[in-house]
């Protein structure tokens, strides 16, 4: 049988594509993103805690969804990841299966550079 991959909803999904149409034009910075210089991210980091909240659960499944690509590259998802630990630096109102489901999907990150946890 066929399964459903999860959508993105908006406005997460037009978020996440700025982002990365900004790391896309900076061909020759592909690691030095700053959040501070990116006018997509600090859209979102002056959304409210409840569209920070969704743009982090919609970045996960986004970041599953592109890595499960065969041909996709780290540099491509770079944006998005930059600015998914700098709102995860924030306390948010997740329920038991969204924290569940972020520490699920940082457990299975390929490097702890890039699990989204900090000390």
């Amino acid at each position: 049988m066929f399964r459903l991959r999860p959508g993105i909803p908006q406005p997460y999904r037009a978020w996440i594509d700025d982002l990365v149409a900004e790391q896309q034009e900076e061909v020759y910075r592909r690691h030095t993103f700053e959040n501070r210089d990116s006018e997509a991210a600090r859209r979102i980091l002056a959304a409210s805690r409840e569209e920070q909240r969704g743009f982090v659960l919609a970045a996960v499944t986004w970041l599953d969804l592109r890595h499960g690509k065969r041909f996709a590259a780290f540099h491509e998802t770079w944006a998005v990841r930059q600015t998914l630990q700098t709102v995860l630096r924030r306390r948010f109102p997740f329920d038991h299966n969204d924290v569940c489901g972020l520490l699920d999907w940082s457990i299975r990150q390929p490097y702890t550079s890039v699990r989204g946890h900090h000390r």
